[in-house]
């Protein structure tokens, strides 16, 4: 199942669009075919390029936005790392974990577009792994950094 969830998230990545209803993306380098490290992507609108940086099947993905700026997604610096952990038979704990730093004024916007965003995305991974509707187990953790404090934002957990 843990291989299934790495596997899931990779297509919304690559083919999916994880679901979401915007425009699908430019895919500008398919990365490895196993893991998918180094693909990456740009999103139009608004221009934004995602890349894979590191991926270890079927544990975990961290990528991040090569382009933020004022245009296209307001942030100085966003990653991500998307753990996979087997935590019962069938039953897997996704946990993404997103760290970003806003542009002045743009904290609200910023966070309001993530955790929309990403929790469809964990959303989407779980349901194809699982094949079920609602999923199993999803953790969705976002951080804003803003002169080097860290403020942590929680979501609900299901």
């Amino acid at each position: 199942m843990q291989a299934a969830s790495f596997d899931a998230c990779i297509y919304g990545w690559r083919d999916g669009n994880f679901g979401l209803p915007i425009p699908p993306p430019f895919v500008r380098a398919r990365g490895d075919e196993v893991t998918a490290q180094g693909f990456e992507l740009m999103r139009v609108p608004p221009f934004l390029v995602e890349r894979i940086s590191e991926a270890h099947r079927p544990h975990r993905l961290q990528y991040g936005v090569t382009n933020p700026g004022p245009l296209t997604y307001p942030v100085s610096r966003h990653r991500g790392l998307i753990t996979f952990a087997e935590v019962a038979p069938e039953t897997v704990r996704i946990t993404w974990r997103v760290e970003w730093t806003p542009l002045w004024c743009s904290a609200w916007l910023v966070r309001l577009m993530t955790e929309a965003i990403v929790r469809a995305a964990a959303e989407y991974t779980a349901r194809r792994a699982t094949g079920r509707r609602a999923p199993l187990s999803i953790e969705v953790e976002l951080e804003t950094v803003e002169y080097g404090a860290v403020v942590p934002h929680p979501t609900p957990r299901e």
